[in-house]
């Protein structure tokens, strides 16, 4: 099948049909993922932690280095994520012990009104 494209004043005959989808390097990252995978890297270079979390520079004398900016905005994050899961984590905790409180108190509410209605009426009998 032979098409016609138009790119401005210049007309071009192709038997090539374009594809929305296509993109070159979708399988130059693909083989490079089966790679690292075979060797159980991990699927993308950026995604290691090492290399995340590591400082681009030391100094001799052994001073620590400042955190970069994008790190620094990580640490923030991670530390706003486990304050909130501290928090849920205490809210989840008490909704579990409101809930046993409130079935051993129908429990006893039950226990309690079933030995009122078996006691004996009147005294023992000689």
């Amino acid at each position: 099948m032979m098409s016609v494209y138009r790119y401005g004043r210049l007309s071009v005959m192709s038997n090539f049909v374009p594809c929305r989808n296509y993109n070159p390097t979708n399988k130059i990252n693909r083989e490079g993922r089966k790679w690292r995978e075979q060797h159980k890297l991990p699927s993308h270079i950026n995604h290691h932690k090492s290399l995340l979390d590591g400082a681009d520079y030391r100094f001799l004398d052994g001073r620590l280095t400042p955190y970069g900016s994008k790190q620094y905005r990580r640490l923030l994050a991670q530390r706003s994520l486990a304050e909130q899961i501290v928090e849920f984590k205490g809210e989840v905790d008490f909704a579990v012990d409101r809930f046993k409180r409130i079935e051993e108190e129908k429990k006893q509410e039950i226990k309690n009104i079933l030995n009122k209605k078996l006691k004996p009426k009147g005294g023992f009998l000689k």
